[in-house]
């Protein structure tokens, strides 16, 4: 009877033992998870910092690009031949360093889903105009390539008369992405902080 009891006793003890470092692992791993889902939620606060940032940055080169481009744009309309100050400088030079760092390393799925689709338009829109940015400088340069190789070089506000159907959509997008970028960042700074 002795060595049963021993037995019983034994295997209540080892039970226990188990029972006692299974809650100590899932203890162990509920607090790692819960750490590292801390640390998601952080990174993705400062991914959203640094759009945030970015955002600043190019909004103010389309404050100061637009009301200039939209000037020669007119210049261009009028088509006065006489005169060259229509020159249209597409923003080539907007980044979007930060939303390509916050899709490349995973985080993205901690960002709020109605907060990242809107940062993903402002992109895509981006995007869009600096393709078409690209193209309105390439066909300026084929236009004024083509015209110096047929021995009729033109003037600027001719090359740029040229391309007018491509910088009115141009100037649409620019227009388009300039307000995304205002109304995203009015939003963020009437959010309170975290």
């Amino acid at each position: 009877m002795s060595k049963k009891r021993n037995r019983a006793i034994d295997w209540m003890k080892y039970a226990y033992e188990m029972v006692s470092i299974i809650i100590g692992v899932l203890i162990a791993l509920g607090v790692d998870e819960w750490n590292e889902d801390r640390q998601n939620q952080e990174r993705a606060r400062t991914a959203l910092i640094n759009i945030q940032n970015e955002a600043k940055m190019n909004l103010s080169i389309l404050e100061v690009l637009h009301p200039r481009n939209m000037e020669a744009f007119a210049v261009v309309q009028t088509e006065s031949s006489e005169d060259d100050s229509a020159t249209i400088v597409p923003g080539l030079q907007l980044q979007d360093v930060a939303w390509k760092t916050l899709m490349s390393n995973g985080i993205s799925g901690h960002v709020d889903y109605d907060e990242l689709y809107q940062v993903a338009e402002i992109y895509s829109i981006q995007q869009i105009y600096k393709d078409f940015a690209n193209q309105f400088v390439e066909q300026i340069m084929v236009t004024r390539s083509m015209s110096i190789v047929n021995g009729n070089p033109l003037s600027d506000s001719d090359i740029i008369t040229a391309s007018v159907e491509l910088l009115t959509l141009l100037m649409g997008i620019e227009e388009q992405l300039q307000n995304h970028l205002t109304e995203f960042l009015d939003e963020r700074s009437s959010e309170p902080a975290n």
